[in-house]
């Protein structure tokens, strides 16, 4: 049964009246959920599920809040996402949503949290509410992979690996009697329960029957990179196992937490292939308090055991007491903690026969024997202690206090070293180095009420201090209005300011007030600072003032055409680069652009018919590159730069269609492309190797390919149909513009032939 078929036709049916934004909103949802995309996921969601309010669609909310329960899965919810998970299972159940195909994949977003929860804890009920799911469906079912797998884990929390493989044995001989295959994670699932039951081999043969990951889905290639290292790892090929395994900031930007990258790095570890160190004990602090403040307590009492054996065997003491600590948090949330006793007990014993051993030097001198340390023999998690003993004794040392806090924030112990410096900050409380310190801390948090009493508290102390961090906070915040008001109150208190003047200047240039950005910037260019030049640059080519921005060019000594504007590059161009546009929802938007002068670049990516199109537009950039160029030469030969849109100077005024069929050659796509745009028109590719389509005549899998083209919002439709047809007259192949002919009335029946035969 196709169970994403009314999500389709719904889409296709609001597209038709009249917002096809929204129905790819919808149709997207899925695809989006299944590739990890959390950015993506948080800007349509708010929408989707305000459409399925106002339209009155229950089953539309069913799905969208399915679907956005991966997020809370992705950030490693468990008891946090449980009111919302128990709120969409009953809304799910109501007698105008129970027949809705989502709402049986709302069962396993319920399994899911009380797994995460607890699972051992929450065994049987799981599988109860599992099994009663079942009997609602058959096997032809798409989520019948998906409950089945839900009864898997629950087994596997049981201790039962025969079972589970039953299971999912079972799972697979019902799917083919109803004509169906299983979906890729079933082999995934497969060989872990192999490689738990001892048979390593077996697991890695399973997990390579699985179909390649698509190359738009970086955290499926994450996670299936884990999970063969996992393998090897428990299979004594621990050089592979180091080879493949993820670094940890891939790894936890996948899917959420996964067991299975802590116990592989344990397994290399102890084999003297994985370096124990502070490093190492700083990320599974991060993982502990995502899993922790998540409520996922059963994954963070087994990693806290981990990071535990770990963190003794480096002789860090200080952070074998704090995850101790965690771990005995997290064990009080579990249904019955008491399972873990033992385990308890002996961390406990182990952490009491290790204490920690005496500081170097006495606490006067601690800062001094720092100092003259060497950076990499600094060792934090021995550094902690020592440091916390020192500054009880010397609580108004700034220096000292600033480097315990320090220490503590990059061993993940933010809450601590917030601590720290506000204990020392009452005791030396116009200190701006704390001040700044302690800001910086509480901002990068996002605890807008902390920096809001650290500020009240220091006004007194540091009035100037204050106004500028207001202004930074407000920027920090996109208050682009707050922190131009914040930064002219600085100004009128001292005209000497520069920063001030720089930050200002840049809230403008935000807000498109590129005349205050200009006036402000003037006021410092006696600094002699380039970027000063840059930034009134971009403001000048904005404002249409030719004799300033080729003064600025002039001054940074920028090979450009003389009264060009804006300014164009002498030489020609300098390359392909990549504008962010900020879309009206807040969401970035790349755009493929040559860089056609200093500031300026012209975009040259056709997007989807129902995106915003650009394609020609000349737009003013940020000359201050999002990403840093990278330091290896080669790497730079290769290297995009991405820039900040800053402002249209001229519409491309273009429109586009797609074309989908089945690809064509090389050499006929590289002749089609060279001409449609020597005509005047663009063109962009959005389909990828891993597109395929099945011609319904021979049963044949083909190449597919699927592609964007501009044309004019002036030009008639039929004249591209033309154009199209005669150059693509020689292909091999068939190729579908059905809604481009369909605007044109032209030969559309032949283009619904080829959209049939290929069922694209």
């Amino acid at each position: 049964m196709d169970v994403f078929q009314w999500i389709s036709d719904l889409a296709d049916q609001i597209s038709e009246q009249g917002n096809p934004a929204l129905a790819s909103k919808i149709y997207g949802l899925s695809y989006r959920m299944h590739v990890g995309d959390v950015e993506w996921m948080e800007s349509a969601y708010p929408e989707v599920i305000a459409a399925a309010k106002a339209m009155k669609l229950p089953w539309l909310e069913v799905y969208a809040r399915h679907c956005y329960m991966a997020v809370h899965f992705w950030r490693d919810e468990g008891e946090k996402a449980l009111p919302e998970v128990i709120s969409l299972f009953e809304f799910a159940n109501r007698e105008e949503t129970r027949e809705c195909p989502q709402s049986v994949c709302t069962t396993q977003d319920l399994v899911r949290v009380y797994g995460r929860m607890d699972g051992p804890g929450y065994v049987p009920e799981r599988k109860q509410v599992i099994d009663e799911t079942l009997a609602r469906i058959d096997p032809s079912w798409h989520c019948f992979n998906c409950l089945n797998f839900e009864r898997y884990e629950a087994l596997l929390d049981e201790g039962k690996i025969d079972e589970a493989i039953a299971c999912l044995r079972n799972l697979r001989e019902k799917r083919e009697r109803a004509g169906e295959d299983v979906i890729d994670d079933w082999y995934e699932y497969m060989a872990m329960a192999l490689s738990l039951s001892g048979q390593h081999a077996e697991a890695l043969s399973t997990l390579a029957q699985a179909e390649d990951v698509d190359a738009d889905d970086p955290a499926g290639k994450v996670e299936r990179a884990l999970y063969k290292a996992w393998i090897l790892a428990r299979g004594g090929q621990l050089e592979a196992a180091r080879e493949e395994l993820p670094n940890f900031d891939d790894f936890l930007r996948a899917r959420g937490t996964n067991l299975r990258w802590p116990q592989t790095v344990q397994i290399l570890v102890n084999a003297g292939l994985y370096a124990n160190d502070a490093d190492l004990g700083a990320q599974f602090a991060q993982m502990l308090d995502r899993l922790e403040q998540g409520g996922c307590y059963d994954d963070g009492t087994s990693i806290a055991a981990i990071a535990f054996e770990l963190a003794l065997q480096r002789k860090a003491l200080w952070s074998a007491g704090r995850i101790l600590a965690a771990y005995e948090r997290m064990r009080a949330h579990l249904r019955s903690p008491a399972r873990l006793a033992e385990v308890s007990a002996r961390l406990h014993a182990q952490l009491a026969a290790n204490p920690v051993p005496a500081a170097p030097v006495e606490a006067a001198q601690l800062k001094e024997h720092i100092d003259a340390l060497d950076a990499g023999a600094i060792n934090h998690e021995f550094f902690i202690p020592w440091l916390q003993a020192a500054c009880a004794q010397r609580p108004v040392d700034v220096e000292l206090n600033r480097i315990l806090a320090h220490m503590l924030y990059q061993q993940g112990a933010e809450l601590e070293a917030d601590a720290v410096l506000m204990a020392c900050l009452k005791l030396n409380p116009a200190d701006e180095s704390l001040l700044d310190f302690l800001y910086q801390i509480r901002s990068r948090r996002t605890d807008a009420a902390a920096v809001e009493e650290l500020l009240v508290f220091a006004e007194p102390h540091a009035p100037e201090f204050v106004l500028f961090t207001r202004a930074r906070y407000a920027f920090r915040n996109e208050d682009y209005a707050d922190c131009i008001r914040h930064c002219e109150a600085v100004i009128a208190r001292d005209d000497t300011v520069v920063n001030t003047r720089r930050l200002l200047a840049t809230a403008a240039q935000r807000l498109g007030d590129h005349a205050l950005a200009a006036g402000r910037l003037k006021e410092i260019l006696h600094h002699d600072e380039a970027n000063d030049r840059w930034d009134l640059l971009t403001s000048a080519v904005v404002l249409g003032d030719v004799e300033l921005a080729h003064a600025c060019c002039e001054y940074l000594k920028l090979p450009v055409v003389p009264g060009s504007m804006p300014p164009t590059w002498a030489d020609g161009g300098a390359g392909m680069c990549v504008v962010v546009y900020r879309d009206s929802q807040g969401r970035d938007v790349p755009e493929y652009a040559y860089r056609i002068g200093p500031v300026a670049a012209e975009v040259y990516e056709v997007e989807h018919p129902a995106a915003q199109q650009r394609y020609k537009d000349v737009m003013v950039f940020d000359a201050s590159p999002l990403i840093p160029y990278p330091d290896d030469e080669e790497e730079r030969k290769e290297w995009v730069a991405r820039y900040r849109h800053v402002h249209t100077l001229r519409e491309g005024g273009f429109q586009s269609w797609p074309m989908d069929g089945v690809g064509p050659s090389m050499e006929e796509w590289n002749a089609f492309r060279e001409a449609i745009q020597a005509e005047g028109y663009g063109v962009w590719v959005a389909s990828g190797s891993d597109y395929s389509v099945t011609d319904t005549h021979t049963n044949e899998e083909l190449q597919g390919f699927y592609c964007f083209v501009a044309m004019p919002k002036t030009e008639d439709p039929a004249k591209l149909c033309a154009t199209l047809e005669r150059l693509t007259r020689d292909w091999a192949q068939p190729i579908s513009w059905l809604v481009l002919a369909q605007a044109a009335q032209r030969n559309v029946a032949h283009h619904e032939a080829i959209v049939a035969r290929f069922d694209l």
